[in-house]
């Protein structure tokens, strides 16, 4: 766990210092640059077969658009990869994507993405059995160069009630259960009330397509998050014993 008693290496008094989240920020911002989340947290036999995936951008010998197919989905390290890969997407534009897991077929996860503006929505497919994120970003996307990368991440692997004007709340919980943090901007929730962001006909016949593909919906995100440092809920909490 290297990269997480890294991360969290102090006592849990020093964990509200500014300084300590200035840290955090900057670890949070190369760990989505880099694309190697950490993978150490799950079960043995899910890090095995991540790890010994295949090693590529692409798959061999796929079938339709890299990640806009299920028969040639986005290769990615584990659930976090598949949240670290889609907050460094940018739109068209170079705006931000929003991102939720709505469900998977088989082995393959399904994401709604929206851009901050509401103007450019799509379904991404994942396959999240591979040691690294691929390098290759699909058809009308691009990379957010590494210095204009946010430390925080703008996707969940969860389906978002109400999405995308709920994404505040759910980019809380998901940060708070990954590092013990809660960080989301403070006016995220200002501004997502501020916009439209009503799916257009397209999306919604990209949405009966998975569903006609045998989509398995995923549970809906209704936690409430709360302001504050809680490494105890933190899925790695067990770095905080003894320390």
């Amino acid at each position: 766990m290297d990269f997480w008693r890294r991360l969290f290496s102090s006592r849990r008094k020093e964990q509200s210092d500014p300084a300590r989240v200035e840290r955090t920020y900057r670890m949070l911002k190369r760990f989505v640059a880099e694309g190697e989340p950490p993978i150490d947290h799950l079960p043995q036999d899910a890090q095995i077969e991540i790890q010994s995936g295949p090693d590529v951008d692409e798959l061999p010998n796929v079938i339709g658009l890299f990640g806009h197919t299920p028969t040639n989905p986005i290769p990615v390290r584990g659930p976090m990869g598949q949240v670290s890969y889609l907050s460094r997407l940018m739109d068209p534009s170079g705006r931000t994507i929003f991102g939720h897991r709505i469900g998977h077929i088989d082995r393959i996860d399904i994401y709604e993405v929206v851009s901050l503006t509401g103007a450019e929505w799509d379904v991404l497919y994942l396959s999240m059995y591979h040691p690294r994120n691929s390098r290759k970003f699909p058809s009308g996307y691009g990379f957010a160069e590494t210095s204009r990368l946010g430390p925080i991440f703008t996707c969940v692997n969860s389906r978002v009630e109400n999405f995308p004007y709920t994404m505040d709340v759910a980019i809380k919980g998901y940060m708070r259960t990954k590092i013990g943090y809660p960080l989301c901007p403070d006016k995220l929730g200002q501004y997502l009330e501020s916009k439209d962001f009503t799916r257009p006909p397209e999306q919604l016949e990209r949405l009966k397509e998975a569903d006609r593909l045998g989509m398995e919906p995923s549970p809906i995100y209704y936690q409430n998050s709360t302001d504050g440092v809680h490494p105890e809920h933190s899925v790695f909490s067990e770095i905080y014993r003894g320390l």
